[in-house]
């Protein structure tokens, strides 16, 4: 992992300021990720480049409840709402030749699956759609016109996501003081400028809980034999 992750960072990034890494296990990968980065002869991490470390919003949600916080993507900048996952997408379709595949043998199963594996690849290939050259000088907006199915629906989609994520924050927003927004809004920039030293100042984010004490009682039971009676006289009294 670490191998092909740092070779793919030091591939054609010049004028790349920062790289999004999402992994399902990324809490337990990045504890000493520097640290075998600097023991290592063969890896390398490119200088000026931020890592933003992240579990997509796929697996998150099966983590511990720190996680969330520290690592979802939702309260990454640049990351937003994304599932950081491309296999898992797969295997909703490719349930459905499972009726056709059970009877096979193992080499003709595999020959099934894998003719079906690149017919998605293809088509994902041929509907990701076309950019104008960059000489055009055309801003972000008129490139929508260019972009034609997946990337368009996802664009649509997030667009609309936008405008109800907008309405509900705005609502929040005006219900606050101008003193715990400026606050929060403090926090919020101090979390996001310390993230890549200690994940732990994103705790900002999590739900804040107080935790209620409980108090028990134990019940003294000598003698078996009169366990049962004691026990309905204590709770019937």
């Amino acid at each position: 992992m670490d191998y092909s992750i740092f070779k793919a960072l030091n591939f054609n990034m010049e004028g790349i300021e920062a790289a999004l890494i999402c992994y399902d296990v990324m809490c337990q990968w990045s504890v000493h990720m520097k640290e075998r980065v600097i023991g290592s002869n063969y890896l390398k991490l490119p200088d000026g480049l931020e890592l933003r470390l992240g579990i997509g919003l796929f697996h998150i949600h099966g983590h511990q409840d720190t996680c969330l916080a520290r690592y979802s993507p939702s309260f990454i900048k640049g990351g937003r709402q994304i599932d950081g996952e491309t296999i898992e997408t797969l295997w909703a379709p490719l349930n459905e030749i499972s009726r056709s595949t059970r009877g096979m043998s193992t080499s003709h199963r595999r020959e099934v699956i894998d003719d079906h594996m690149n017919d998605s690849n293809w088509k994902k290939l041929i509907d990701l759609g076309k950019f104008p050259p960059p000489s055009y000088g055309y801003r972000v907006s008129a490139y929508v016109g260019w972009v034609v199915n997946a990337v368009s629906r996802r664009y649509r989609k997030a667009l609309s996501g936008a405008t109800i994520s907008t309405a509900a924050f705005e609502s929040i927003n005006v219900s606050a003081s101008p003193e715990s927004v400026e606050a929060w809004s403090a926090e919020e920039e101090y979390a996001q400028r310390e993230r890549g030293r200690d994940v732990k100042v994103m705790d900002i984010y999590d739900i804040k809980r107080k935790q209620c004490g409980y108090n028990y009682s134990m019940i003294c039971l000598p003698d078996i034999r009169f366990q049962s009676h004691r026990v309905q006289r204590y709770f019937l009294n």
